[in-house]
């Protein structure tokens, strides 16, 4: 049984009015226990809708979500608490997330919610802000909002996972940070993915990413799940994606460059250990020649 099913769902926005948009049209898609799973597509392409049905923001205009086989479609608003409390989401822009008026009360909010103890609630707060990369002694009594972006999305990363839901979605998570935030962030979450089973859904612009994290993506356009599989199933097939409006990942398309050059590598390449692992391959080869 999935851990997150949609079959055949639909969301439209405005209906019957001069704004109507169709968000999603007719998605189905499945996500299991502990997967890594990525989310792309074009702007507007119905991906934060998307994420947002999974722990029941919003609700479908048709079709059914479900969560653990259970259906969302009904539920009360303290049913659907319960569900959040399991399918913890990171909005793409934290500062309309985060309202207390310290870092520490921040992140216990949730815990305190569920009525933990004292002593479990700051356990929680220390443990979650160490997975971000964030010390507790240092940052526990500053305001989120005068933190840095980077920092600022830390926080509210951290306040889901003080939460130990089992799944962790995350939209659009290092917009705007430089290149080593970023890596950095993103491998605590894949360490916090491979130590906890969490299951982790990742909505990102970054095809380098996407690839080196993700084992199975989801590809929408205009609202519609137009292909899905693995990073090697999508990113072998490098015009399809393009004509999406996507890239595709650097190393994939230096791959594709040097063998329309003539030189003898593999072009199903999408992260840098694989290139450079070719790279080696074949300068071996060449100089045996």
């Amino acid at each position: 049984m999935p851990l997150i099913e949609l079959r055949n769902v639909s969301v439209v926005y405005g209906p019957k009015t001069p704004y109507e948009v169709k968000a999603l049209t007719d998605v189905s898609l499945s996500i299991e226990s502990a997967e890594f799973v990525g989310i792309i597509g074009p702007t507007g392409s119905g991906k934060s809708t998307l994420i947002q049905l999974m722990n029941g923001l919003i609700k479908p205009d048709k079709g059914e979500v479900l969560v653990e086989g259970a259906s969302l479609s009904g539920l009360k608003e303290s049913q659907l608490k319960e569900i959040r409390k399991k399918v913890g989401l990171v909005f793409q822009y934290p500062e309309n997330q985060v309202f207390e008026e310290m870092v520490e009360r921040e992140i216990a909010f949730g815990p305190r919610n569920l009525g933990l103890s004292r002593e479990e609630i700051e356990a929680r707060v220390v443990k979650a802000m160490d997975y971000v990369g964030m010390d507790y002694g240092e940052y526990r009594d500053r305001s989120p909002f005068g933190l840095s972006g980077g920092q600022l999305r830390r926080v509210a990363i951290a306040s889901i996972l003080a939460m130990e839901p089992q799944v962790l979605i995350l939209d659009e998570p290092t917009a705007g940070m430089d290149p080593q935030s970023r890596r950095d962030i993103l491998d605590r979450i894949s360490g916090i993915h491979r130590e906890r089973g969490m299951t982790v859904v990742l909505v990102s612009h970054n095809m380098e990413d996407i690839a080196r994290l993700a084992k199975k993506i989801f590809v929408l356009n205009e609202g519609r799940l137009v292909m899905k599989g693995t990073p090697r199933d999508i990113f072998s097939q490098p015009e399809k994606v393009r004509r999406l409006g996507l890239e595709i990942p650097a190393m994939t398309e230096l791959m594709l460059r040097l063998s329309a050059r003539g030189a003898q590598v593999r072009t199903d390449v999408f992260t840098e250990s694989a290139a450079r692992d070719e790279l080696l391959k074949h300068l071996k080869g060449a100089g045996n020649a």
